[in-house]
């Protein structure tokens, strides 16, 4: 009796091999694309969120400015440890440039409003440092009052010693021009506590002047 065998058919090792090093492959370059595509969308995200803060603030103080009904002053605001620095309080003769930046920015508004305007320092004390901020104070208690940032901490932070108001006349009676200047990063919250993740957005400067329109005569 002849007996007939049939053997069954299979994948050798080396081809089992091959399959598995394609498979590993192929994960490997979706995984890339994905990283990718997900960090991009991550800094449009940061960067949007960025400019917004800082258009934002831009446009607040500027229509401030354009609109105010007085001109208060602008001040130097020396910290306490900087002995180079000579603060003179609030000056509204704009037509000798100042040898430090101004970091008070004080006016009143069309319904008779306080306004300061305060680059803030962050403390030094800590490690790292804290960022500045730039912050708004209404009201009669608005030259002592800490005042609220114009900006979301959780998204964004002043870079430091960015933050600063200048002010310019041609001539005594000249209307004063007020340059506002800061640069903006993202906030570590956005980026990670072990710092900022690859391929950071660098840090949005911002800077625009603007002249005041409807000061008393």
């Amino acid at each position: 009796m002849k007996n007939n065998y049939k053997l069954s058919s299979g994948f050798t090792l080396i081809e089992l091999l091959v399959v598995a090093f394609i498979l590993v492959t192929v994960s490997g370059i979706v995984t890339s694309i994905l990283f990718s595509s997900l960090r991009g969308a991550t800094r449009t995200s940061i960067t949007d969120a960025v400019r917004q803060n800082g258009d934002t603030a831009i446009s607040r103080i500027s229509r401030a400015i354009i609109f105010a009904k007085t001109f208060d002053g602008v001040d130097v605001g020396c910290d306490s440890g900087d002995l180079a620095c000579i603060d003179n309080g609030y000056v509204t003769d704009c037509t000798v440039p100042s040898p430090s930046p101004y970091k008070y920015l004080k006016l009143t508004s069309v319904d008779d409003q306080q306004i300061v305007f305060h680059c803030a320092t962050g403390a030094t004390d800590s490690t790292p440092p804290d960022p500045d901020d730039l912050t708004i104070a209404t009201g009669p208690d608005s030259d002592t009052s800490l005042g609220e940032s114009l900006f979301d901490s959780n998204t964004v932070s002043v870079q430091n010693s960015t933050c600063s108001f200048t002010c310019s006349q041609s001539s005594y009676n000249a209307v004063p021009v007020i340059g506002i200047n800061f640069t903006l990063t993202a906030a570590k919250s956005q980026s990670g506590q072990s710092g900022f993740f690859e391929g950071q957005p660098p840090p949005a400067v911002f800077h625009t002047s603007a002249t005041f329109r409807n000061l008393d005569q």
